[in-house]
């Protein structure tokens, strides 16, 4: 992910371990940086993203409100 309050790239290593991605660990974070060079984004895009989900899934937006 990237952190839009910083623009830092996070990967959750624990997380490529646990689902034995370590051989892919680099192309995993060159996928993160490319979003973030290739499409950079604010907190006003990331609120206009989250609302036009919201909208189109309203199952997601039960679990993720509760």
């Amino acid at each position: 992910m990237i952190r839009l309050n910083d623009q830092a790239v996070v990967i959750s290593l624990r997380q490529v371990a646990e689902q034995g991605l370590q051989a892919l660990a680099r192309p995993i974070l060159a996928h993160e940086i490319g979003h973030h060079v290739y499409a950079p984004a604010n907190l006003d895009d990331d609120a206009r993203l989250l609302a036009r989900m919201r909208h189109a899934c309203p199952a997601a937006r039960a679990t993720r409100d509760s």
